[in-house]
Order: C-alpha cells, then structure tokens, then sequence
C-alpha cells in the first residue's frame, strides 16, 4: 500500500491517523482526551508531571492538524528556545522520522523540513500559506499575522501550541489569540501567574471567541 500526501488529508480523525502512520504506537486515554479536546473546542489546556508524554502528545498534535487540512498555519513555542528545540521539536522530528510511510520529502512524503520550520508540497509545488513554525518571542514578538482566511467550511486551519505554557508571557497568548482557531496550551504545575494558571483555575468555559479573519497572504 503506498499512502500519497493528499491521501492524508482524509485521515482527519487523529487516532485513525497514528494507526495507519504509526501502527505500533499505543495512545493512552488521557492523551485520548487531548485529541478529542483539540477536536470540539476552541482551547485546550493540559497540567501534566514530568515523564507523561506530554510533549509527545503535543508535538502529535502538530503533525495531525498540519496533515489534514490545508492551508494550513501552526505555530509552536515554548518557555526558552532550549525546551522549544530540543523536546518539542525533538519530538515532532521523531514521530516524522518513524511514520510507516515517508513523511519528509527527499523520501517522497509531502514535508519539506527545516530548522524551526516546517512546510508543505501541495500538487507537486511547495504551498506558499501552509507552514509550521517554532518561535521564542519576548513580549509577543512574531506573534501576530499568522491568519488563514476563513473559506466557510467550518474547518480550522490555524493552530497555536505554547509548550511549558508556565513559562510562556502573557502577550505571546494574547497576540495569538488573534488568529489561532485551535489552541493548546500544556506544561508542568509549576507555579505561575499568567494565562496558563487563569484558564485552569476558571475550568471549562462554554464561551466561542470571535475568530479574526485576514487575507490569506497576511504573515508575520
């Protein structure tokens, strides 16, 4: 069976996904929840210890939505570039490196992948909207313009991931805000005061927040 890249955009469920890219691997029911969370809703907030696979989870998520959509826009950061690179990115390179089927595109598959920065090769031509991004930005810096336009399918196409969100500022979730339709926030219990603490301490919230739609040439 050979897997061509535009066959994944079918595979829209996340766990059918990791069962045919990586049939070995076993997804525990709490990172089940993550996947499902990601699905139904806007923003998604995850406490976790250490040693629980919550990067891992994350760095699935991030390969999952950029998959299955397109355009599509993903930005990732974390609290210093040594945790953004290093287990993030870490991650992310080994779920890529592991598929059953090439993901890179040296090897056939449909990611052209750099430092920091992942792209996509759409009908044979690398896409010029679709893109996955690693960025440490102080006081929000970079935040801003990663809007894809809505097209009215219902289908969201932007995601943000703040990795060890305890250490993540304040501004860098709110200039995101502005653009992301999908949100996931995780990181240890550490002991902070920012959005991250907020948002657990307030609990599920049945509010939509208005997303903000741009041209699909706008980036940062």
């Amino acid at each position: 069976m050979e897997l061509g890249p535009y066959d994944l955009k079918k595979l829209s469920d996340p766990l059918l996904l990791a069962k045919v890219l990586w049939p070995n691997v076993k997804i525990y029911a709490k990172q089940r929840q993550v996947l499902k969370s990601l699905q139904d809703n806007d923003e998604t907030y995850v406490v976790a210890g250490n040693m629980l696979g919550k990067d891992w989870i994350a760095a699935f998520v991030v390969l999952w939505f950029f998959l299955t959509r397109h355009p599509c826009r993903v930005l990732t950061t974390s609290a210093d570039y040594e945790q953004l690179e290093a287990v993030l990115w870490g991650e992310l390179g080994n779920w890529i490196n592991t598929s059953a089927y090439p993901l890179k595109v040296e090897k056939g598959g449909p990611l052209v992948v750099q430092h920091l920065h992942i792209k996509k090769i759409v009908h044979g031509e690398e896409c010029k909207l679709s893109y996955i991004r690693g960025r440490v930005a102080a006081k929000g810096e970079g935040m801003l313009g990663h809007h894809i336009a809505n097209v009215g399918d219902g289908i969201p196409r932007t995601l943000f991931v703040a990795d060890e969100a305890s250490g993540v500022d304040d501004l860098s979730y709110e200039r995101a805000s502005t653009w992301a339709q999908r949100v996931l926030v995780i990181g240890n219990p550490w002991p902070c005061a920012n959005f991250f603490f907020k948002a657990v301490e307030k609990g599920d919230v049945a509010i939509r927040p208005v997303i903000h739609e741009a041209s699909p040439l706008e980036v940062s």
